[in-house]
């Protein structure tokens, strides 16, 4: 229900007395949004498009330059008193079409007018251009005669059958990527290999280009105009785009639908084809480029094109799956209803969402897009300035500027001048201007609690590590992995059949210098000493063959946890002499080892640790308290276990040169913490299990928090 103050618009009386109507080379046409009629006009001139409610368009047809609006306003009201559109729609949708310029007068349109607003509007489009300084679009040529020239291969390719054939391909490159998968990931390593980028950059291009041109050959294909492609400069890196903003007066959402998906389309039958030559060429230039179309086509394109938060394909396919045109546009402007209507107080506002679930979802898709294009700009920002110093602070404050001053200054301009809050204005200003200063006394006078997290794993301090003492055969399995064992107990059995022949060989040369010994005895007596060192010799490699036949029992060294690897110990498998099979752990004595970083280290130093937790992974839901941490004040290299590093899955970055996965690119100190033990975490204890340490400092406001930790991502990343 309509109350005053949404139906009755102040600034009716100054529109009343106009005599407009709609431009005669507008297009209009019909769709269906979640079985509701609505009608969209097109502007043939700049390719954009607005949508309106039937009763709204109804109520334009009235506008034909004679009537005043307050007439055809009358008119529609006398007869369709249910459904005509209140004052404050009409004024909204009437400045919108002004804007756009889709409205003329009875006198016509003034030249002066039409350059003032064709100025008006190449000043938007300058500043939007600067706003968006990292998706710089620059139009170069109008394809439509070319995608003319292929449309009937447009039909065949997006068609049923060669939907078919996408299928057939599909499935048989991934079979062969399948079959070769250890090697497919192998080679991942060196994609961004110096040598390599030259050709990765100009594979990208290739595919870019292949992939617009699908869009503009979907959109040809139903009917659809496509006017405009040039090159979009993503971050200073040049690649092709295409308009094909036609595609939305298509009536079939699933039309618009495969034209969104079209390039993706088209880059994964590429990334199939690619992967087929790839499996089937030896190393060489043919074969790194197909790998190169395999990785852009594939990975890339899934994880930028695919992803809904970015204005990419999937954006596009999630509107017009849901029905849901200009989605951050509407998402934003819910949003805004809701600063309006529950903070400013002001009732005229209108909200976009037809349903609570609705409104929910353009919310959260609004918040979760707009903290993803921050969380890109920053890693782009972060990942320039890492090779270009000077270029990514120049882009840092550029970021500042466009994401963050100028849309606070246009807010304050909103607050301070808008017309909708002519009535609610000091109540605006309170509440905005109040709020942001109370949140900043709040964030930067308020102590808080202040949280370090650092990784770490779970050592046991006694532990012995169990070494083949002979070469042999395993014989069976092992003793069951990460049972308690007591010492001297069994825990594997080698075998070495040539142990016993060396050893009746070795018997026999004993028996026959003793035979020797006692002809000399009493025949040759000078032989008797040299006879008694070659018997020496021989007994000395007889008791060595003896004491490898017993080491082929591999036995406890002492009472503990046995651990091993199972997938290096197979019965059969050959186990050379010297090599580690596994190890005995005290299950009694643990303590976790966590890594601090250089920088975070300091804090260590000059600010007590009021308390330490600990949480194993797998088990976030049990903390275990810290009865003791010792700090080494010496700086370490090396990582007390490869499980931490990246190479395991861990979270240190490590040198890869490195084989061993335990080498970091930047000093570290341990911290050794004793924990709290009771029957509840007993159970959790066991040896190289990685997790978590939590250490509470003395309490910080947030904004000294924040300062520190960017302060020391300075200095970690650009020596600052």
């Amino acid at each position: 229900m309509a109350t005053p103050e949404t139906f009755f618009s102040d600034q009716w009386h100054q529109l009343a007395d106009s005599k407009i109507r709609l431009r005669g080379d507008v297009r209009v046409t019909r769709q269906r949004y979640h079985g509701k009629l609505w009608f969209l006009l097109r502007d043939p001139l700049r390719n954009r498009f607005s949508r309106l409610r039937p009763e709204t368009y109804r109520f334009l047809m009235l506008l034909d330059g004679h009537r005043t609006l307050h007439q055809a306003w009358e008119t529609i009201w006398k007869n369709h008193p249910d459904s005509a559109p209140s004052q404050v729609e009409v004024v909204r949708v009437l400045a919108h079409l002004n804007r756009l310029g889709l409205l003329v007068s009875e006198k016509g349109r003034d030249p002066y007018q039409i350059f003032s607003q064709f100025k008006e509007e190449r000043g938007r489009e300058l500043k939007n251009r600067f706003l968006h300084f990292f998706f710089i679009r620059i139009p170069l040529w109008d394809p439509d005669s070319l995608l003319k020239s292929i449309n009937s291969i447009s039909k065949g390719i997006f068609s049923w059958a060669g939907f078919a054939v996408w299928i057939l391909v599909m499935v048989w490159g991934g079979i062969a990527a399948l079959n070769q998968s250890r090697d497919l990931f192998a080679q991942a390593q060196g994609i961004i290999a110096p040598s390599n980028l030259p050709l990765l950059y100009l594979v990208w291009a290739g595919i870019k280009f292949l992939h617009e041109m699908g869009h503009a050959c979907a959109a040809r294909r139903w009917g659809c105009e496509v006017h405009q492609m040039g090159v979009m400069l993503l971050v200073l890196t040049p690649i092709p785009y295409v308009d094909v903003t036609s595609s939305y007066a298509l009536r079939s959402k699933w039309k618009r639908f495969a034209i969104d998906a079209a390039g993706m389309y088209v880059e994964l039958f590429i990334a199939a084809i690619a992967a087929l030559i790839w499996a089937n060429t030896g190393q060489g230039l043919v074969n790194q480029m197909a790998y190169n179309i395999i990785f852009l086509a594939s990975v890339s394109t899934l994880l930028f094109n695919l992803n809904p938060l970015l204005r990419f394909d999937g954006y596009y396919m999630l509107s017009d799956a849901l029905e849901y045109p200009n989605l951050h546009q509407r998402s934003f402007q819910q949003i805004k209803y809701l600063a309006e209507r529950f903070l400013f107080g002001v009732k005229q506002s209108i909200p976009v969402a037809r349903s609570t679930a609705e409104g929910i979802g353009l919310v959260g898709f609004n918040l979760s897009s707009t903290a993803y294009r921050i969380f890109v700009l920053v890693v782009i920002i972060g990942f320039v300035a890492g090779q270009f110093f000077e270029i990514g602070l120049i882009l840092a404050a550029f970021g500042l500027l466009v994401w963050g001053l100028l849309p606070l200054v246009k807010f304050c301009r909103y607050v301070l001048s808008s017309p909708d809050l002519a009535r609610n204005r000091l109540r605006a200003q309170w509440v905005t201007f109040g709020g942001l200063a109370g949140l900043l006394l709040v964030l930067a006078l308020v102590p808080l609690p202040t949280f370090y997290r650092t990784p770490g794993v779970l050592e046991s301090i006694g532990r012995s590590e169990v070494i083949a003492k002979s070469d042999g055969f395993l014989l069976g399995p092992p003793a069951d992995n990460r049972n308690i064992v007591s010492k001297d107990q069994l825990l594997l059995k080698l075998v070495q059949p040539d142990y016993h022949v060396d050893e009746i060989r070795q018997e026999a040369r004993l028996r026959e210098i003793e035979q020797r010994q006692r002809i000399a005895f009493s025949e040759e007596p000078a032989y008797l000493t040299a006879l008694q060192s070659q018997a020496d010799s021989i007994q000395l490699q007889l008791d060595a063959i003896i004491d490898r036949k017993q080491n082929l029992d591999v036995r406890a060294p002492r009472s503990g946890r046995w651990v091993y690897t199972p997938d290096s110990l197979h019965p059969g498998s050959w186990i050379k002499r010297g090599t580690g099979l596994g190890e005995i752990i005290d299950p009694d004595r643990f303590r976790f080892t966590a890594i601090v970083s250089q920088n975070e280290a300091a804090v260590f130093f000059q600010e007590p640790v009021k308390r330490t937790s600990v949480r194993l992974r797998g088990e976030a839901g049990i903390s275990m308290n810290a009865t003791d941490i010792r700090i080494l004040s010496v700086e370490q290299t090396f990582l007390p276990t490869a499980a931490l590093g990246w190479l395991a899955g861990g979270a240190l970055e490590v040198d890869f040169q490195d084989t061993s996965g335990t080498k970091t690119v930047e000093p570290f100190y341990l911290v050794y913490i004793e924990l709290e033990r009771n029957p509840q975490t007993d159970p959790l204890f066991f040896d190289l299990r990685r997790g978590v340490a939590r250490f509470q400092l003395e309490p910080r406001p947030l904004l000294q928090q924040a300062w520190v930790r960017i302060r020391n991502l300075l200095q970690r990343r650009y020596q600052l």
